[in-house]
């Protein structure tokens, strides 16, 4: 990660309003978020600065791709990206516009039209968005009533 971490602020490019070393500062802050909620033990704060610092990673290593010519990020399928209702977790939505505004194309393999880009790229982003974050709440009904069914027999 040092290594990683360096070779962006490095950059003779890297202002300090670049997108790279914008990009670097929102790592360094994911970092030490991470570092912060290991320390704290609370198992839950770990798991979502871990998330971020994923997202973050992403965004910096976009940012560097950039300033040598065309980026892409490439999942397996769109709900990868982000499967939140954007009030209480982060929206395919919110992806699909950072991608634009820095000019970085999505490509899903598994739901290619979800990501397609071009003129209808918001609109597919909430058709993917709702898509995502409805699949996922029934999947978390679905386990929190299996462990319950467990639980009261005594499995658990």
């Amino acid at each position: 990660m040092g290594d990683f971490l360096t070779s962006l602020l490095r950059s003779p490019r890297s202002a300090q309003s670049s997108p790279r070393a914008v990009a670097a500062e929102r790592l360094m802050a994911a970092v030490a978020e991470v570092e912060s909620a290991q320390r704290s033990g609370d198992e839950l704060r770990l798991d979502y600065a871990e998330r971020v610092l994923d997202e973050r990673i992403a965004e910096a290593r976009a940012a560097r791709l950039r300033e040598d010519g065309r980026c892409a990020l490439i999942v397996q399928r769109s709900d990868r990206l982000a499967r939140g209702d954007a009030k209480q977790a982060r929206s395919l939505v919110e992806i699909v516009l950072w991608a634009i505004k820095h000019e970085v194309a999505l490509h899903s393999v598994m739901d290619p039209e979800i990501l397609a880009g071009g003129d209808f790229a918001l609109v597919m982003g909430a058709i993917g968005a709702m898509k995502g974050h409805g699949e996922s709440k029934v999947k978390s009904e679905s386990v929190r009533k299996g462990m319950r069914c467990r639980a009261d027999r005594g499995d658990g």
